[in-house]
């Protein structure tokens, strides 16, 4: 990532900066998504748990629920389990996604800073062979990006994981 700020600083000189501060702002928005989205996992993976438990429970007294007539209270229980599952799901999928769109528009944003600064202070525009050669600089610092989203989540998933493995190892039989 370095290497690339280096490169597009020798370009355009100390309005490169900027993307120092636009790098700084998006990685401080990726770190905020990737903790909501931690915490949503883990609220994900214990109502999983909780429902699977409750599944456990219906399967070992279906004889009994059968007796009682009990089977709309039980797929009204198990439902809900399911719906709640279901937006946490949703919320996870929407943070992930919003997350991916946020890096996908950081070239975007990189562009339109630069060369409008650029612009502004120097008051002429920058030449063609410039503007492609910063535009590529911009796309390809896309990459580092895209890893430290996946890491992140990866990270995130892994410690929601341990977390719930942690708790079912310290259940007691």
């Amino acid at each position: 990532m370095a290497f690339f700020v280096y490169l597009i600083i020798d370009e355009v000189g100390y309005i490169g900066w900027s993307v120092v501060v636009i790098f700084g702002v998006s990685l401080a928005i990726q770190s905020w998504i990737d903790r909501v989205f931690e915490n949503t996992n883990l609220k994900r993976m214990a109502i999983s748990d909780k429902r699977g438990r409750k599944i456990n429970e219906i399967i070992s007294g279906v004889k009994v629920i059968k007796f009682t007539a009990w089977e709309r209270v039980m797929n009204r229980l198990t439902k809900s389990f399911r719906m709640e599952e279901g937006s946490q799901i949703l919320k996870a999928f929407t943070l992930y996604n919003l997350s991916h769109s946020i890096s996908t528009m950081i070239p975007t944003i990189l562009a339109l800073v630069v060369f409008s600064l650029y612009n502004k202070i120097n008051e002429e525009q920058l030449g063609v062979s410039t503007i492609y050669e910063l535009i590529n600089l911009f796309n390809a610092s896309l990459t580092p990006i895209r890893y430290y989203i996946m890491g992140a989540t990866a990270r995130s998933d892994s410690q929601a994981a341990s977390k719930r493995i942690a708790t079912l190892i310290q259940l007691e039989e």
